[in-house]
Protein backbone atom coordinates (compact mmCIF):
# COMPACT_ATOMS: atom_id res chain seq x y z
CA UNK A 1 0.00 0.00 0.00
CA UNK A 2 2.90 2.27 0.93
CA UNK A 3 4.49 2.05 -2.94
CA UNK A 4 1.29 1.81 -4.89
CA UNK A 5 -0.54 4.97 -2.77
CA UNK A 6 3.01 6.77 -1.79
CA UNK A 7 1.77 6.65 1.78
CA UNK A 8 4.06 6.68 4.76
CA UNK A 9 3.76 3.52 7.27
CA UNK A 10 2.80 5.73 9.90
CA UNK A 11 -0.48 7.16 7.84
CA UNK A 12 -1.05 3.92 6.71
CA UNK A 13 -0.72 2.30 10.45
CA UNK A 14 -2.94 5.21 11.36
CA UNK A 15 -5.79 5.14 9.20
CA UNK A 16 -8.88 3.53 9.63
CA UNK A 17 -9.50 0.08 8.97
CA UNK A 18 -12.13 0.69 7.02
CA UNK A 19 -10.25 2.92 4.50
CA UNK A 20 -7.26 0.27 4.87
CA UNK A 21 -9.32 -2.27 3.05
CA UNK A 22 -10.80 -0.27 0.76
CA UNK A 23 -7.31 1.04 -0.80
CA UNK A 24 -6.34 -2.75 -0.39
CA UNK A 25 -9.03 -3.99 -2.35
CA UNK A 26 -8.67 -0.66 -4.84
CA UNK A 27 -4.98 -1.77 -5.61
CA UNK A 28 -6.44 -4.91 -6.94
CA UNK A 29 -8.63 -4.10 -9.15
CA UNK A 30 -6.63 -0.93 -10.83
CA UNK A 31 -3.23 -3.63 -11.27
CA UNK A 32 -6.26 -5.47 -13.42
CA UNK A 33 -7.15 -2.97 -15.47
CA UNK A 34 -3.63 -1.98 -16.20
CA UNK A 35 -3.17 -5.71 -16.72
CA UNK A 36 -6.07 -6.09 -19.16
CA UNK A 37 -4.22 -2.89 -21.18
CA UNK A 38 -0.95 -5.00 -21.48
CA UNK A 39 -2.83 -8.04 -22.60
CA UNK A 40 -4.31 -6.37 -25.06
CA UNK A 41 -1.08 -5.49 -26.64
CA UNK A 42 0.24 -8.21 -26.45
CA UNK A 43 -2.48 -10.65 -27.62
CA UNK A 44 -3.56 -8.90 -30.40
CA UNK A 45 -2.04 -10.56 -33.15
CA UNK A 46 -2.75 -14.14 -30.75
CA UNK A 47 -5.55 -16.48 -30.59
CA UNK A 48 -9.25 -14.81 -30.18
CA UNK A 49 -10.49 -17.46 -27.71
CA UNK A 50 -7.03 -16.50 -25.68
CA UNK A 51 -7.82 -12.94 -25.04
CA UNK A 52 -11.17 -13.52 -24.31
CA UNK A 53 -10.63 -15.97 -21.34
CA UNK A 54 -8.30 -13.09 -20.06
CA UNK A 55 -10.09 -10.44 -20.62
CA UNK A 56 -13.39 -11.76 -19.25
CA UNK A 57 -11.02 -12.77 -15.78
CA UNK A 58 -9.22 -9.48 -15.84
CA UNK A 59 -12.47 -7.71 -16.31
CA UNK A 60 -14.48 -9.18 -13.24
CA UNK A 61 -11.43 -8.76 -11.13
CA UNK A 62 -11.62 -5.25 -11.93
CA UNK A 63 -15.08 -4.79 -11.45
CA UNK A 64 -18.03 -2.20 -11.82
CA UNK A 65 -15.94 0.80 -10.64
CA UNK A 66 -19.41 3.09 -11.59
CA UNK A 67 -23.39 2.34 -11.85
CA UNK A 68 -25.27 4.97 -13.03
CA UNK A 69 -28.56 5.40 -12.66
CA UNK A 70 -29.35 7.41 -16.00
CA UNK A 71 -32.90 8.35 -14.97
CA UNK A 72 -31.36 9.35 -11.49
CA UNK A 73 -28.89 11.51 -13.20
CA UNK A 74 -31.08 14.07 -14.82
CA UNK A 75 -33.47 14.39 -12.30
CA UNK A 76 -33.20 17.74 -10.73
CA UNK A 77 -34.81 17.32 -7.71
CA UNK A 78 -32.63 17.00 -4.23
CA UNK A 79 -31.97 13.35 -2.97
CA UNK A 80 -31.80 13.32 0.58
CA UNK A 81 -31.92 9.57 0.92
CA UNK A 82 -28.56 9.20 -1.44
CA UNK A 83 -27.00 12.10 0.68
CA UNK A 84 -27.83 10.28 3.79
CA UNK A 85 -26.35 7.15 2.84
CA UNK A 86 -23.16 8.71 1.94
CA UNK A 87 -22.79 10.41 4.79
CA UNK A 88 -23.32 7.44 6.79
CA UNK A 89 -21.04 5.59 4.20
CA UNK A 90 -18.12 8.45 5.36
CA UNK A 91 -18.85 8.23 8.46
CA UNK A 92 -16.71 5.06 9.20
CA UNK A 93 -14.07 6.84 7.54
Amino acid sequence: MCSHYNYTPDYVIYMPIRLFWLLSDTIQRLNAENDLRSVRVAVCGQSPELYGDVDKELRQTMGDIYVFDEEAMYNPNKDDKGIAELKAMMAGF
